[in-house]
């Protein structure tokens, strides 16, 4: 009887467990409005509790923003602090001086951390809502990849969602989050499945809006090629007309920030007027840029990124998975769709630009290298969770998870450390 008894019970946990397994599974796109609501959450927390100018560049973006509101004019950029930013693509400041001249205060810079200003606030509260378009269309790419299971798309949403210098990113004032969001509107276009005409054309238009916003969006320019060269399928008649069709396109913003360049700084380019470069490829210089480059990709925070963990983080933690990434990624990619392929281009041309642009740099110059790849990061993360999910055995999904983890512990106590600095 007793036997019996247990066996009934197992029974009937069994059966309650399948219920349970199967609601989830009925119900699990309820986690995207989740997540959506998590990254908003958080990136509010960071825009409201961040004292005041403690986020890397923020008083210099101000400055620029400021300046635009209050003369109705482009400033001109000296390599002196605060005005090193003026040399910016200038769309996002231009953008952004319309929410300044809703306030007429007007914003001083001190090192102190002090509670952010009403106005500081809502220049913040500007990238949080960049960011979370940013997240939406990044929703719409990771749909667009036949390869990306649903879980997929979760896990790389959930990589977006807290990646903890992307987080600090999208909550403070700079010009790099309306630099990603156009790019990622391109990238939307690209990953279309049925390409034409009108595809290209969006594609390089949001692309020639985004380099109006931030240099290093030109990373787009090699993707979008390509992906019309894959696209057309060797008809060169298709190849040329959709290139003609995504390069004049793109050219409408790459003429009109040219034209700004040549009038305001007499130079096609206007990469930091006055600051002294020296490109240079060395074997120390190479490691330092590589250095700088991987560490502010995953973790970096604070005016001058003070606000970093111990080294020791970054080689336990951050390097194993970036490796683990690679190696899983070689062993899926020649098996997998086209998209895949583009995405691994992307991410190639984007670290090679990133580096490029630093080697003009001298040797021991601080700053967040690792943003300069975010205008293709819905890419980064597919690469990062489709590489965890090959090489984790059994359990497909569980490194995609513990990262995404160890991604919101990070951001959560680098919040408590920014606010603690007060």
């Amino acid at each position: 009887m007793k036997n019996d008894q247990r066996f009934q019970n197992v029974i009937k946990i069994r059966k309650r467990f399948n219920f349970i397994r199967k609601s989830f599974r009925a119900d699990t796109k309820v986690f995207i409005p989740l997540i959506f609501l998590s990254a908003l959450i958080i990136r509010l927390c960071f825009a409201i509790l961040t004292p005041a100018w403690q986020s890397a560049d923020e008083y210099p973006h101000y400055w620029v923003i400021e300046k635009i509101a209050s003369t109705h004019a482009l400033p001109e950029s000296t390599p002196e602090f605060p005005s090193y930013e003026a040399f910016q693509p200038p769309l996002y400041y231009i953008i952004a001086a319309f929410v300044a001249e809703l306030y007429p205060e007007k914003l001083t810079f001190s090192s102190t951390p002090a509670s952010p200003p009403a106005l500081l606030i809502m220049l913040r509260l500007l990238s949080v809502i960049a960011g979370v378009f940013i997240l939406y269309f990044s929703y719409l790419i990771f749909k667009n990849i036949p390869d990306l299971k649903f879980k997929d798309i979760l896990l790389s949403l959930l990589f977006l969602s807290f990646l903890p210098t992307f987080v600090g990113v999208t909550s403070t004032v700079n010009n790099d989050t309306f630099a990603i969001l156009f790019s990622t509107i391109s990238l939307y276009y690209l990953t279309q499945k049925k390409w034409d005409v009108n595809i290209a054309f969006m594609s390089g238009l949001w692309a020639g809006i985004a380099i109006l916003t931030k240099l290093t969006s030109v990373v787009l320019v090699p993707v979008i090629a390509f992906r019309i060269i894959t696209c057309s399928r060797g008809k060169i008649n298709r190849m040329i007309k959709w290139g003609a069709a995504s390069f004049l396109a793109w050219s409408i913003g790459a003429v009109i920030l040219i034209i700004r360049n040549i009038i305001q700084y007499g130079s096609l380019p206007a990469v930091n007027p006055g600051v002294q470069t020296h490109f240079s490829i060395s074997g120390g210089h190479f490691i330092w840029a590589l250095r700088n480059l991987f560490w502010s990709f995953w973790m970096a925070f604070g005016r001058i990124y003070q606000v970093i963990p111990n080294p020791i983080v970054y080689l336990v933690i951050a390097l194993p998975l970036t490796i683990l990434a690679i190696a899983g990624w070689f062993r899926i990619y020649k098996d997998h769709d086209a998209l895949l392929q583009l995405i691994a281009v992307a991410v190639f041309f984007s670290i090679l630009s990133s580096l490029f642009y630093t080697f003009s740099y001298l040797p021991g110059t601080m700053t967040s290298w690792g943003k300069n790849l975010y205008p293709v990061l819905p890419f980064f993360a597919i690469f990062f969770v489709v590489g965890w999910n090959s090489v984790s055995g059994r359990f497909p999904s569980s490194l995609s998870i513990s990262a995404v983890l160890m991604m919101l512990i990070g951001s959560v106590w680098a919040l408590f450390q920014l606010i603690t600095m007060r």
